[in-house]
């Protein structure tokens, strides 16, 4: 549990930013990731 709340705040916006964004806009939205 430490771990993962180590890494969690350290990076929350590398591992948690580009992935939502990304794999949520292009699997949830038909809209290109462009537009």
């Amino acid at each position: 549990m430490q771990r993962e709340r180590a890494l969690a705040p350290a990076r929350p916006e590398t591992p948690f930013t580009p992935l939502p964004p990304l794999g949520g806009l292009g699997a949830s939205g038909p809209q290109p990731p462009e537009a």
